[in-house]
């Protein structure tokens, strides 16, 4: 946050100093309409933006020149490990989590780009810039202390958007904050870890996994916190049918749905008066953990498996002493009354693909060329990742299958986002097919020619794309 001169917008202070920011002209071509031109302006810390009423200015590393490019190239045309991870020194940003194999039998993960190392915080809150005391320090992690596995005895390493270093590690450097809950990785260590051999097709099924493993823990824990029928003949009803749940989020299950519900009301419930208490806005303001002030789903599990009187249970708006067994029924009996009113009380009708429906918006937002699929399996928390509720418009951008051994029997599918091609010429038809292809499994065959060399690159977001390789015997996701 920068303390600008009140008399004049193009001075600012810093230790000490007025300084002049510096000024440059943007000019943005727009397609059938007149140019738009802009002043930029720059601090010592980087751009100038208006946020929520204050000039602040955002530094940030990909603000930065780079040379990203040419560590893609070089990754894609290393020979082995040794060459892969060199050429990801010339990465910077954002940080990425790199996967290899190579039919050799050698995976490796690692992280990398540039990650500041910072005097104070930890990039969630703005900081005072006038004084120059939480400047960033040096030069950013080193390279070699960015984490790293290669060929752990396990056989298996996963990367879906989990903190990589274990509970029981910790790096000396602050590696960020906002990784996604562990329970993608957890059910692919599940399944992965079982000891038997996988086949490609195997690997095409695990993809479409909709378990959840979040609900597998917590639904015994609010089963039990009603140690006697509730009197609401629907809350009877919706508790017997999480009794016999898998825990699978299944288009046609209606489990996924009163359990859905049920989260969103008891997290709600954990959180919100501690933060009301605190007089702090439910709207973080500068984009916390997407604007909400509730911490990780894991956290959430965390306390809901551990003491009943935890402090967080308490409702700090009523004079009672709640425990967590008293809120996870309050919750519950609020979620079933609130299904009841958007959906009636047939549960029938409450099945998953009521609200998890993809949508597969069109390149150029056209709705009239979307592609919309009645629903699809899975949420935020399974291997096939679904939504939470209304249009699923996130998901896998592209799902491979690679036998390094054989090239020729790599397959792969892609959902679509190209459908801006006129039906004219075919168009839908073609990503239609694509598309299928993706929902199912049954993924079409690419081509890799031998001069491509022994090593097979695949970059990709774990938490929004799906990998799988049988390495005979190693296998990496």
């Amino acid at each position: 946050v920068e303390e600008f001169d009140p008399d004049n917008p193009d001075r600012y202070y810093y230790r000490g100093h007025w300084l002049s920011v510096a000024k440059y002209e943007e000019t943005i071509r727009v397609l059938g309409g007149e140019d738009v031109t802009f002043t930029v302006r720059n601090t010592v810390h980087g751009p100038v933006l208006n946020k929520h009423g204050r000039r602040v200015s955002a530094k940030w590393m990909g603000a930065f020149p780079s040379a990203d490019l040419t560590a893609f190239l070089r990754m894609n045309a290393a020979r082995n490990l040794r060459q892969f991870l060199d050429a990801q020194r010339a990465y910077m940003t954002p940080v990425l989590n790199f996967v290899y194999a190579d039919s050799l039998g050698h995976i490796a993960v690692r992280s990398s780009g540039w990650i500041p190392r910072r005097t104070r915080g930890d990039g969630r809150f703005p900081l005072e810039g006038s004084r120059g005391e939480d400047e960033w320090r040096g030069s950013p992690v080193p390279f070699e202390e960015m984490p790293l596995s290669v060929d752990p005895p396990e056989g298996l390493l996963i990367a879906a958007n989990q903190a990589l270093l274990p509970a029981n590690e910790s790096s000396p450097h602050y590696l960020g904050w906002q990784f996604a809950p562990p329970f993608r990785a957890e059910r692919l260590d599940e399944v992965l870890s079982s000891g038997r051999r996988f086949t490609p097709n195997d690997m095409s099924r695990l993809q479409l996994d909709a378990s959840d493993l979040f609900f597998r823990k917590v639904i015994p824990v609010l089963l039990r916190a009603f140690p006697k029928p509730p009197q609401e003949p629907e809350v009877q009803l919706a508790l017997r049918l999480l009794e016999g749940w898998d825990g699978r989020v299944l288009p046609l299950r209606v489990e996924p749905t009163i359990a859905w519900e049920w989260l969103e009301h008891y997290s709600e419930a954990v959180w919100s008066d501690n933060w009301a208490d605190a007089s702090l806005p439910r709207d973080a303001g500068w984009q916390f953990s997407n604007g909400d002030w509730k911490p990780p789903l894991d956290v959430l599990l965390a306390l809901s498996l551990g003491q009943n009187e935890s402090h967080w249970f308490d409702d700090l708006r009523t004079p009672e002493l709640e425990d967590r067994d008293t809120i996870m029924r309050r919750s519950f009996s609020a979620a079933i009354k609130e299904l009841v009113t958007e959906f009636g009380p047939g549960m029938n009708t409450w099945t998953w693909s009521t609200r998890n429906r993809m949508v597969i918006p069109d390149l150029l937002n056209d709705p009239q060329r979307a592609l919309n699929i009645e629903a699809v399996p899975g949420n935020s928390n399974t291997v096939c990742p679904g939504g939470a509720g209304g249009a699923v418009t996130r998901g896998a951008v592209y799902r491979l299958v690679v036998p390094l051994g054989n090239f020729q029997r790599a397959r792969g599918a892609a959902p679509g986002t190209q459908a801006s091609i006129p039906p004219e010429l075919n168009g839908n038809a073609l990503f239609q097919e694509q598309l299928q292809s993706y929902l199912t499994g049954n993924y079409v065959p690419l081509y890799y020619y031998s001069y491509f060399g022994d090593c097979l690159l695949y970059t990709s977001d774990a938490a929004d794309e799906g990998l799988g390789v049988d390495l005979g015997g190693r296998r990496i996701i």
